[in-house]
């Protein structure tokens, strides 16, 4: 199994397990319904390539500007929610 699928399988599973209304035949069901999807993307391509780094850089921007909200939005702001009790 590819490893990007092998978390899938899985996380559908632990969805299902998690739903109280769930019966065991029930989950039987879904984990045999659950296919692996088959993609005709060549990993190995030069543009492929340059769009996996293109969203990975814009993904480390989210990670970075996350990081700064969950700081507070900076010294400024935080002294600032501070002050106000």
């Amino acid at each position: 199994m590819p490893p990007y699928l092998a978390g899938f399988r899985a996380l559908i599973v632990v969805r299902a397990m998690r739903s109280l209304t769930l019966s065991c035949s029930k989950l039987d069901a879904i984990v045999k319904f659950v296919q692996r999807l088959v993609s005709g993307i060549d990993r190995r391509d030069a543009t492929y390539l340059a769009n996996r780094a293109a969203m990975l850089d814009s993904l480390a921007e989210i990670d970075a500007l996350h990081a700064h909200v969950v700081a507070g939005g900076g010294e400024r702001q935080v002294v600032r929610l501070r002050e106000r009790g």
